[in-house]
């Protein structure tokens, strides 16, 4: 799970494996890895996640050794998505799904409008309502979720890394999109 955060979906991953399976967190922000590890370990999945402090960008694992590979609600602040997709891509098997969740440019242009007026007028306020530091953080949010690109587009970048079937799966009216792309099965023989 890239640019894990506090390993929430990572949590989600760990309770599904089977008895052999593990599950690795990765992320650019120590502290954020901490609240990750303590999180499990309260819940006693500790043992069946490891963490690690690596950017997205140059992941610290050699070729194909995961099953799949996943990135949530980050993609908009990495330095570069299309490395972090080459990464991804990488690291996973051949056969092994890529996919993102993160919040996307909703396709439909007059809801377009009412959304970002929420996203620069009324979630701030919102946030600044219970105190300044919230304010500036739901400021900033909004922002960079007006600066996400569409499921399409997101789909367009797994393509470029050679993933195939590569599809965009909007939800919630398209504002938050689920994007996968499958590597192809080895070729060399």
């Amino acid at each position: 799970d890239v640019a894990t955060g506090t390993g929430l979906l990572a949590a989600d991953f760990a309770r599904t494996l089977s008895g052999h399976g593990y599950v690795v967190g990765v992320d650019l922000t120590l502290s954020m890895l901490k609240t990750a590890r303590w999180r499990l370990h309260s819940k006693g999945m500790g043992q069946r996640v490891d963490w690690v402090l690596a950017r997205a960008e140059n992941l610290p694992f050699r070729d194909g050794c995961f099953g799949s590979s996943s990135i949530s609600l980050a993609l908009r602040n990495v330095s570069d998505a299309q490395r972090t997709f080459g990464e991804m891509s990488r690291t996973t098997s051949p056969g092994g799904i890529v996919i993102s969740l993160d919040f996307a440019r909703p396709p439909n242009r007059v809801f377009q409008v009412f959304y970002y007026d929420y996203l620069i007028g009324l979630f701030p306020l919102f946030g600044r309502m219970v105190s300044d530091s919230w304010g500036r953080t739901l400021s900033y949010l909004g922002r960079s979720i007006m600066r996400a690109r569409t499921g399409e587009q997101i789909a367009d970048l797994l393509r470029k890394e050679g993933l195939t079937e590569s599809r965009s799966v909007p939800l919630s009216a398209g504002i938050v999109c689920a994007v996968y792309g499958k590597k192809p099965q080895s070729t060399k023989t």
